[in-house]
């Protein structure tokens, strides 16, 4: 008899792969908020594009 696919597995680690990219996006933010904040106190004007 075929071996049942296990569909929780791959569902799983989909959404692990969902968290994992949403988490590295929010750290991206956090760490581009805290270098305009550095760069603001140390008196560095912003570049406008």
């Amino acid at each position: 008899m075929a071996k049942k696919p296990n569909y929780e597995f791959e569902k799983r680690k989909k959404e692990q792969e969902r968290q994992q990219k949403k988490t590295a996006k929010l750290q991206q933010r956090e760490d581009a908020a805290r270098q305009r904040a550095e760069d603001l106190a140390n008196g560095v004007v912003p570049e406008e594009e």
